[in-house]
């Protein structure tokens, strides 16, 4: 956590294996609550984030809560089944656009932005699954000014339906990342999971902020 005595941010660092404490004998002390601490201080000066509808490009991180919350929530059986899915009736129907774009660089999909966000460090993420609608907040962001990243931002949360946002899929990246372990719950229980992904740019997000577009 870090304050400058009006704000207070926080920084976050996640690793994890499928194993024991030898984690912790290859994990740096200094190193691994200095990078947490750094994403606080560095929060600290970045700007409030943007409010209304932008071209919006995932880091891996924030795919990997994307498919997590937004999608991977909305296809279990028992809600598929017990018809409080968006997804019941839907089998053998595309969701998203199969886009062209697959394999792109990031560069490249920054080049098709004129005025944007870029989100990373996913944090959490919420899905109200009757509705089909969820909410992602990013640890980091910066704006996307002329195909190129600009300044950095802090509280920054997007919302859409799981459904607009698949079929607004445009471009997808030719990098893939799972670096987000943690553990998810349902009805009591809980079991450690991991999620990530490529670079994905979607169009039409609403993201929330305290500034006006």
């Amino acid at each position: 956590m870090a304050t400058d005595g009006k704000i207070l941010q926080r920084g976050t660092e996640h690793r994890g294996i499928m194993g024991g404490a030898e984690l912790l004998r290859q994990t740096e002390p200094d190193a691994f609550s200095g990078q947490a601490a750094r994403k606080a201080l560095a929060a600290l000066k970045a700007k409030p984030a943007p409010a209304g509808r932008f071209t919006v490009i995932f880091h891996p991180s924030i795919t990997g809560l994307l498919v997590h919350e937004a999608l991977g929530h909305n296809a279990e059986a028992d809600a598929v089944w017990a018809g409080q899915s968006i997804l019941e009736g839907r089998l053998g129907d595309r969701l998203a656009p199969g886009p062209n774009g697959v394999g792109v660089p990031l560069d490249e999909m920054l080049r098709g932005v004129q005025r944007g966000v870029y989100l990373e460090d996913g944090h959490w993420g919420y899905v109200f699954v009757q509705k089909g609608q969820f909410i992602c907040h990013a640890g980091q962001a910066h704006m996307i000014e002329n195909g190129a990243l600009g300044e950095p931002l802090r509280d920054v949360s997007i919302s859409s339906l799981t459904l607009d946002v698949l079929a607004n899929i445009d471009a997808v990246g030719n990098d893939f990342e799972m670096k987000m372990p943690g553990m998810c719950g349902k009805g009591g229980q809980s079991a450690p999971i991991d999620c990530g992904g490529p670079h994905v740019r979607v169009a039409d997000v609403v993201v929330g902020g305290q500034q006006g577009v």
